[in-house]
């Protein structure tokens, strides 16, 4: 069978630096897939930036198989909304490039990619829509606009419409959480399960003989958004009172990240005197790695989850799991009733106080995290993507 090309239309902006491009995980991850199809197509906001340090995964522009399609920057429904004089030059760029397409990627469910949807259908593309997030749990709690949930439900309803226009043409990949497999399953459309991992089987980084007891500092982490659905504050409460418990030791949390929630965590972390970190969002994906490597605890207080990678990332570079039962990952990682500071307290001690599990609990999450490397996600799929639209 012939090499593919794939059109992605994503609202994942693309930071521009010094003639060299620089993107979210999402985007880098595609970088991966690009190896499989002759041609691929991202199109995608770009945001200019003059600064001299990297921000963001570096995207190879050596490799042939990218080509980079600069939109005018926009973030979100409510920026697309303002910006609505885009729509003719939109509607051009996405035209000219699905159509040279024999597949059509469709990475959000904002307006404009429910423009690009719309004309993959028309033109009678193979589309690929992939959902990474509880739609219905989440939304709420990571926007708080009202007018906000109320366009992305609607556009939701206007993609389920289109998707199920030549069923056959649909494929719909979701990350391996019982809550989005649940919502997918009311659309009666053909959806397949993927996790799109960065962690590659030569990051890995395995540690033994850990012991709590010989430290004097105890460094725990948190990487993700800073919203009110993280959960975050509820972690900021639990290493305060680990503190009070444990007066031996230098309890440390870091945090690394940033949004809109970030001004009440610091306010909360003010009054409770505890020794927090923030690093801010880290692009460099190696520096990140070191970060991990420098802690011994992740923590994952989420209220509402899909299948984070963090967690992932966490695993694989030797640090116990812990995470609230919202997370729909079963034995990769310590979990703690959602939303009680005392439990996850107490699931903290136990790791803290147990030197003799601590190496067991390690060694299994290593081995699960094996199971999801880059190299096996990106090769899921593409089998999953040829299984459905060229295999008969």
């Amino acid at each position: 069978m012939k090499k593919l090309k794939v059109c992605v239309v994503t609202s994942n902006w693309i930071i521009k630096a010094n003639n060299s491009f620089f993107a979210k995980p999402q985007i880098k991850f595609l970088e991966f897939l690009s190896h499989y199809f002759d041609k691929m197509y991202i199109l995608a906001p770009v945001k200019k930036h003059s600064f001299k340090g990297r921000k963001g995964h570096y995207i190879n522009q050596h490799n042939k198989n990218i080509s980079i399609i600069e939109l005018p920057y926009f973030r979100g429904t409510t920026d697309q909304i303002k910006k609505l004089y885009l729509i003719p030059f939109i509607i051009y760029k996405y035209f000219k490039y699905i159509s040279k397409s024999d597949i059509v990627f469709i990475y959000n469910r904002d307006f404009f990619s429910t423009i690009g949807l719309i004309i993959a259908k028309i033109l009678n593309k193979n589309v690929v829509y992939i959902i990474g997030d509880v739609w219905k749990n989440n939304i709420s709690l990571k926007y708080p606009n009202k007018i906000f949930i109320i366009s992305m439900e609607f556009l939701s309803l206007i993609q389920k419409k289109f998707l199920s226009c030549k069923k056959s043409n649909s494929l719909i990949l979701i990350t391996p959480s019982s809550n989005i497999e649940k919502e997918v399953k009311d659309w009666n459309l053909p959806y397949s399960k993927y996790f799109a991992s960065l962690i590659s089987e030569k990051d890995f980084y395995y540690r033994t003989g850990v012991s709590f007891s010989t430290k004097e500092k105890i460094n725990i982490l948190y990487v993700g958004w800073l919203i009110k659905g993280k959960g975050v504050e509820d972690l900021v409460k639990a290493v305060a009172e680990l503190q009070k418990i444990i007066k031996t030791k230098e309890i440390i949390l870091n945090i690394v990240g940033d949004g809109y929630f970030k001004k009440n965590i610091e306010i909360l972390v003010r009054k409770l005197k505890i020794n927090v970190n923030f690093y801010g969002e880290i692009g460099n994906f190696r520096e990140l790695l070191k970060i991990y490597r420098n802690n011994d605890i992740f923590v994952l207080p989420s209220y509402s989850e899909g299948y984070p990678k963090v967690i992932f990332e966490a695993a694989s570079q030797g640090l116990i799991c812990i995470c609230s039962d919202a997370v729909d990952l079963e034995g990769l990682c310590i979990k703690y009733k959602c939303g009680k500071v005392k439990d996850l307290v107490d699931k903290l001690l136990k790791i803290i106080n147990d030197d003799k599990h601590i190496n067991l609990i390690l060694e299994k999450q290593y081995k699960i995290a094996k199971y999801y490397t880059l190299e096996k996600a990106i090769e899921n799929i593409h089998h999953n993507i040829i299984d459905n639209f060229y295999t008969n």
